[in-house]
């Protein structure tokens, strides 16, 4: 039996129709209903006067291929560019017609913001599809690198060494000039060496200024706005936080961000904003980890009557099981105002302090520390022990209250699944595990990216099952 091979001599009495290049259920299909759908030709950056030259390529054109790059990993321009002219899909997508490079590059560069407005059309076209529940919804945030590294950056602590050893070098360097005036060469030497040195401490020190402007210890002159943290992938390094918002009904993401906020405390309700902005009301409930968990989030909730569950946060008993006289297990007895502590002692009511945020707190402090036993792991003050009460204390207990119940449990044995999926599927399934362009307009503008091709790949199995059924009746 003869083996297949290719027949390059084969010819057509009719070239094949454009339309069977690709199967009906291709994923570039898909991209041609969605652009279609989204109608944002006007509303692009790029509708250019191309005069007496060439045409310039249309914005559709352009936003179909980013897409299409986007949902299968192409997301350079030079490979876009080669994938332009042998990807059967692209060729399918642009009518083989190829742009270059640097349109491309204009294309996304100019459409930055833009980009969000297209994202939020992915998610009009889930509404429209019934794929949205608003039942439940889940926050998380992952810490990603920037594009200019922490190797190459200005530390505070660094300069600062630097510029000490600088002035001891300097203050020799003097001394030693002074003996050596006799002696012109070697004279001269020592003040050229001098002179260098005198330059690099300006240097240092012009550095130091530029880091105590922008409030930072650590900075890389090429990329300011990245910040210091901690990566998921693990190590300290410059970078930015990007901000999640999950529906529970198929998972989509129906909103999202990029901070350069170092931790998640303080931006549970900036995400919950852009929520409600887009849909005009939120989930019946929304979840997320401990670090949003926070008694200034919690307040904020109630005030604005937002329902909000959270895992276990530094300020509750579970995170501090090991320190058996932490604040969090002396009980309040509301009945007599007074605090019980692990010895079974009671801590009185000793009048009110003002905190450094304007906030009023009581004081309650034990009058049996002189003698306590355990009193030197108790506390280290000459005063005896003593503990803040906040107005906000019952609140703190009311959600610890319903983080325990049934609900609460299930609600958040679901978040795990639900917010870290995306994560998941966008680092390890898309590659998109640090950001490509400097400063925070590029970062966010790729996390809107790989967030709408997250969205559209969802889309996208909805499509497909929707056509087998089709053909199936």
């Amino acid at each position: 039996m003869t083996a297949i091979d290719a027949d390059f001599s084969k010819t057509y009495l009719f070239p094949p129709a454009f339309e069977d290049l690709i199967p009906k259920d291709h994923p570039a299909r898909f991209i041609r209903e969605f652009v279609d759908y989204a109608r944002l030709d006007v509303e692009l950056e790029w509708n250019f006067e191309h005069g007496d030259g060439r045409p310039t390529y249309a914005s559709a054109l352009l936003l179909r291929v980013w897409i299409y790059g986007y949902m299968h990993r192409i997301t350079t321009v030079r490979k876009l560019e080669a994938a332009c002219r042998e990807n059967v899909g692209l060729l399918w997508l642009t009518g083989m017609n190829a742009p270059d490079h640097n349109t491309l590059w204009r294309f996304w560069r100019l459409n930055r913001k833009t980009v969000k407005r297209i994202f939020k059309q992915g998610l009009n076209l889930a509404v429209d599809a019934g794929m949205l529940g608003m039942v439940l919804h889940a926050i998380d945030g992952t810490k990603l690198q920037s594009r200019y590294s922490t190797r190459t950056a200005w530390s505070q602590k660094q300069l600062e060494k630097f510029r000490l050893r600088l002035d001891q070098e300097i203050e020799a360097l003097e001394a030693e000039i002074a003996t050596h005036e006799e002696s012109n060469d070697e004279g001269y030497r020592l003040r050229e060496e001098l002179t260098t040195q005198e330059n690099l401490r300006e240097i240092i020190a012009e550095r130091l200024s530029v880091l105590r402007k922008h409030g930072q210890t650590m900075m890389n002159r090429n990329e300011p706005e990245a910040r210091v943290m901690k990566l998921a992938a693990g190590g300290t390094r410059l970078g930015y936080n990007a901000q999640i918002v999950a529906d529970a009904e198929h998972g989509l993401i129906v909103a999202e961000a990029v901070s350069n906020a170092p931790y998640d405390q303080g931006q549970m309700m900036p995400m919950m904003d852009l929520v409600e902005e887009e849909f005009g009301t939120l989930a019946s409930e929304t979840v997320a980890d401990g670090g949003y968990n926070t008694v200034e989030t919690l307040v904020q909730a109630e005030d604005q009557g937002r329902s909000i569950t959270l895992a276990t946060g530094a300020n509750d008993p579970e995170a501090h099981a090991h320190e058996p006289f932490h604040a969090t297990h002396f009980k309040y007895d509301a009945t007599e105002n007074v605090y019980i502590c692990p010895q079974k002692q009671r801590l009185e009511y000793s009048g009110q302090k003002k905190k450094d945020t304007g906030r009023s707190v009581e004081i309650y402090r034990c009058a049996v520390s002189a003698t306590c036993p355990v009193a030197s792991e108790c506390t280290e003050s000459p005063k005896g022990r003593s503990i803040e009460r906040s107005e906000h204390q019952d609140l703190v207990r009311q959600h610890r209250d319903k983080r325990e119940s049934v609900e609460g449990k299930a609600n958040l044995k679901k978040r795990s699944e639900l917010a870290e999926r995306p994560f998941a599927d966008i680092k390890w399934h898309m590659g998109f595990v640090r950001f490509r362009g400097g400063g925070l307009l590029n970062a966010a503008a790729e996390w809107t990216w790989n967030c709408l091709t997250f969205n559209l790949r969802i889309l996208l199995r909805r499509w497909r099952a929707e056509m087998t059924f089709q053909a199936a009746n």
